[in-house]
């Protein structure tokens, strides 16, 4: 049997997978206080409340339900069924405020590959996520011409 010590308590729990967690739930209470000093000291004021907003809580319902929650990056280039975490912007929000709601510039994707792109950003990458918008409509949406 494999155990692993947390390093908040010190409590010694038995390690099945990855995701095993000490059982006192200090991960979920880092995690708490991470994001409250992130929210506090770092995070983007103007960024937070339009994604804190109504207008773009639906519009990502929206989005996420015309790909059926999924990574079309995964779906399409990786070949494989992922569920998508966030939605993301083709052309960034911080740069585009104007396509912030515009749904041909929203894309969803997993965190793995969200964070992929956002740290490899590169017109490029632009171009791929809007032929991967194409390709998706084109393979993968029947008769649905728009959803909105």
């Amino acid at each position: 049997m494999l155990y692993k010590i947390c390093p908040t308590c010190k409590e010694r729990y038995e390690h099945v997978s990855k995701d095993s967690k000490c059982s006192n739930g200090c991960m979920k209470k880092d995690k708490k206080k991470s994001n409250k000093n992130y929210d506090m000291f770092s995070r983007n004021k103007e960024s937070a409340s339009f994604y804190a907003s109504k207008e773009w809580k639906k519009i990502r319902r929206v989005v996420m339900n015309k790909y059926n929650s999924l990574c079309v990056y995964s779906l399409i280039i990786d070949n494989k069924i992922v569920p998508a975490d966030l939605v993301h912007h083709i052309k960034p929000l911080t740069l585009h405020k104007e396509l912030g709601l515009d749904i041909n510039n929203l894309i969803p994707l997993s965190g793995g590959i969200h964070s992929w792109i956002e740290c490899n950003y590169t017109e490029d990458e632009e171009n791929l996520m809007r032929e991967l918008v194409k390709r998706y409509d084109k393979e993968y949406r029947v008769g649905a011409k728009n959803c909105l």
